[in-house]
């Protein structure tokens, strides 16, 4: 096998390993805009539970009739567990290190065809 053909292999295989990378970090982008979404709406929930509650303490109150006791609200709206984020980390290191070895292979490619083109314009 000549040797273009090992480099094109290895710089098929580098952008290979790389695009797969990233579906994976987009995959943990998503699984954590998940979470936050529903973090998000469950801490909405909680507000508005504690807000209809302090309301109906109030009329009560107004019509002579003892509060409502209170509830421990962190109880009933447990968060959601968080997805990893470690994982993420290794990730977006794989990613910059596939990025390093691209860049590393390509411009020292592109300096030998630059300088094969340009000792081939010499000689014609």
């Amino acid at each position: 096998m000549c040797s273009s053909s090992l480099l094109s292999n290895h710089l098929e295989k580098s952008l290979q390993l790389l695009m797969d990378r990233v579906d994976d970090m987009s995959q943990d982008i998503v699984k954590y805009n998940t979470y936050s979404r529903n973090l998000s709406k469950q801490q909405q929930q909680k507000h508005q539970y504690v807000q209809r509650r302090q309301q109906e303490n109030a009329q009560r109150q107004t019509r002579g009739e003892t509060p409502l006791p209170e509830e421990d609200v962190s109880k009933m709206f447990k968060p959601p567990q968080p997805p990893p984020r470690m994982d993420t980390l290794l990730i977006a290191g794989q990613i910059n290190n596939y990025c390093q070895n691209v860049k590393e292979f390509t411009s020292q490619n592109l300096g030998k065809l630059f300088m094969a083109e340009a000792l081939q314009g010499h000689n014609s």
